[in-house]
């Protein structure tokens, strides 16, 4: 999808929007085009679960860019915008290609859990990207313009892969996905690199990342998977462990304490 350069950006600024354009677009794009795709998509796989197993299609995708956002956040500050974008342009795209070709359900949502790690990583790494970019009082403005296309994504999506299932198969919506991805991760590599200095040299907050990821998991089990209280307990309890991992951390994902979210912890 071309995307017009911004007038009054360097260079390496168009580059990183062309980057988080595209790249939100694709992740938009792919994420609703599934809405009229899993009836046929149903039909065509089939096999045990019914209903219950083709839902995990769209909710193992979003439970898997939900809860990995935040560290692929901070990957990104601790080893580089860029090179966070390109792996999660990479992964998107090629975890896109394995949908396409998937010939059983338990692989497609397999392949859709690997692809929404791959748009976790791109949406934050982006943002930063052309964030740091940009010169200052301009970068507010170039988000705005990228996010807006991401919108585009949204509202087209549900018609584009209807209108792919109808006229070819729904294998064809994620094949469409993948030379926007390998666009994202090209306009992506002659932007230039960036990290955060502060965060340099400091450890993963991995007891954070476990924990939130945990409670989202538990959140999103389906009643069939275990009582609903025992799923509830269990995210209540890694929450409040995630908390405490938060207030312990030296470079906590979510800085409770200064967000004002939290205040004390006993």
């Amino acid at each position: 999808m071309p995307v017009l350069p911004e007038n009054g950006l360097p260079t390496q600024a168009r580059w990183a929007l062309a980057a988080l354009a595209t790249g939100s677009f694709c992740v938009q794009l792919d994420s609703f085009a599934l809405n009229l795709v899993l009836p046929v998509l149903r039909a065509d796989l089939g096999g045990p679960g019914g209903r219950g197993v083709t839902a995990w299609v769209v909710s193992g995708y979003l439970l898997a860019a939900g809860s990995l956002m935040p560290v692929a956040g901070r990957l990104a500050d601790l080893y580089g915008r860029r090179r966070m974008l390109v792996l999660g342009a990479v992964l998107f795209g090629v975890s896109a290609g394995l949908c396409a070709v998937a010939e059983s359900m338990t692989f497609l949502v397999a392949a859709r859990v690997a692809q929404g790690a791959g748009g976790a990583l791109i949406m934050p790494a982006g943002l930063a990207l052309l964030t740091n970019a940009c010169p200052p009082g301009s970068g507010r403005r170039a988000t705005g313009r990228a996010l807006g296309l991401a919108g585009l994504g949204t509202v087209s999506g549900p018609f584009v892969g209807g209108a792919l299932a109808e006229a070819v198969s729904w294998r064809a919506a994620f094949w469409l996905t993948v030379p926007l991805a390998a666009a994202t991760a090209l306009c992506a590599r002659r932007a230039s690199e960036s990290r955060d200095a502060a965060a340099a040299g400091r450890p993963l907050d991995v007891a954070g990342a476990v924990t939130a990821t945990g409670a989202l998991v538990c959140l999103a089990g389906r009643p069939e998977h275990g009582a609903v209280w025992v799923r509830v307990g269990g995210a209540l309890l890694l929450g409040a462990l995630f908390v405490r991992a938060e207030r312990r951390a030296a470079v906590p994902l979510v800085d409770l304490g200064r967000s004002g979210i939290v205040r004390t912890w006993c």
